[in-house]
């Protein structure tokens, strides 16, 4: 009898043991039935008393200074919970001022402040009325529908520019005795955006210029002569460049390209020993090609100052051997429209 209660005893624990192993690796499962919020909704207070914010600082912090700004038109410098909460009607805007190199700009927000007030679940005529959805997520066939946004439009401008023109015969000893010409040009520029912070701009532009300036002196044994040269041409310029603003928030861009000349009325004239003559350059190459490098500021959105450097790919001669070459410097204005 002892024994068998022993044994009943034991088993007793074993079973206890086996159902507290069993519990132990039990693992619960959550059902968790899917429930969907109504929207809340809210009415707006909204005070009849405009406020403005300023804020200033460097052009790249223009996301900050607008939070600023923002928060002193409603008052919410230092943060309080008795303030408003919105600004209605609020519009922006932005002064920019300070040097090339170190540009600042200026934020003013002005609107309405408001206090959102008397929340609650949105009922049918809410949803209705706002023309969200219907509660039975729904969209009403009489919801807008949302346009897609627009392409950046092509800007279409004039251009003016000063531009100096440094001519090399590829000869060393003639060159000593070459000066820059001058002159300066009027034409139509296009800015057609491509991405964000790159845009394609071509330009076409009739120049005035000087190719260059030489003077000379040689001596027959008895007396000393002055010869000196000069060319001016007018040309077509088709420059096709590449734009790209480093810094979204900073307006000075980078740009590279091609330019091609097509030069036409080519004069040069000579003068030696008090004595003037001119003729037409006929052996003038019938178009020169130069690969344009510069940089430029948009002094406002449409107004652009820039600096354009290009290196001569091409003679100036027709005649074969002719190592010669024209880079050209510019300085240019443009306004888009």
């Amino acid at each position: 009898m002892k024994k068998t209660l022993l044994l009943l005893i034991c088993n007793l624990s074993l079973i206890s043991c086996a159902v507290y192993g069993n519990n132990s690796t039990v693992k619960s499962v959550s059902l968790e039935p899917e429930v969907e919020p109504l929207p809340i909704v809210a009415d707006l207070l909204v005070s009849e008393q405009k406020e403005t914010g300023e804020a200033s600082g460097k052009i790249h912090e223009i996301e900050k200074l607008k939070h600023e700004a923002r928060a002193k038109a409603l008052g919410q410098e230092p943060p309080s919970a008795d303030k408003p909460d919105v600004l209605v009607g609020m519009n922006t805007f932005t002064e920019v001022s300070g040097n090339f190199f170190s540009p600042k700009v200026k934020l003013t927000v002005t609107g309405y402040p408001a206090y959102y007030t008397n929340f609650r679940t949105a009922k049918e005529e809410d949803l209705e009325r706002l023309n969200i959805a219907k509660l039975d997520n729904k969209v009403p066939d009489s919801a807008p529908v949302l346009a897609k946004p627009k392409k950046t439009p092509s800007k279409f401008g004039l251009r003016a520019a000063f531009n100096m023109n440094s001519f090399s015969t590829g000869d060393s000893d003639d060159d000593k005795n070459i000066d820059m010409g001058y002159g300066f040009g009027i034409g139509i520029a296009v800015s057609a955006p491509i991405a964000k912070i790159l845009t394609f701009n071509p330009e076409f532009n009739f120049l005035y210029r000087g190719v260059y300036n030489y003077s000379n002196s040689y001596s027959d044994g008895y007396d000393t002569y002055e010869v000196s040269q000069s060319m001016d041409e007018i040309a077509l310029s088709v420059p096709l460049m590449l734009r790209v603003m480093p810094v979204e928030s900073v307006p000075f861009y980078v740009s590279a390209g091609v330019q091609f000349d097509v030069p036409f009325l080519s004069e040069v004239e000579y003068e030696e020993d008090g004595e003037s003559d001119s003729e037409d350059f006929d052996d003038r190459a019938w178009f020169d090609v130069g690969i344009a490098l510069g940089v430029g500021y948009h002094i406002t959105e449409n107004f652009v100052a820039d600096f354009r450097f290009v290196i001569g790919m091409t003679s100036l001669s027709s005649e074969s051997g002719d190592d010669s070459s024209l880079n050209q410097i510019g300085f240019g204005v443009s306004y888009f429209f």
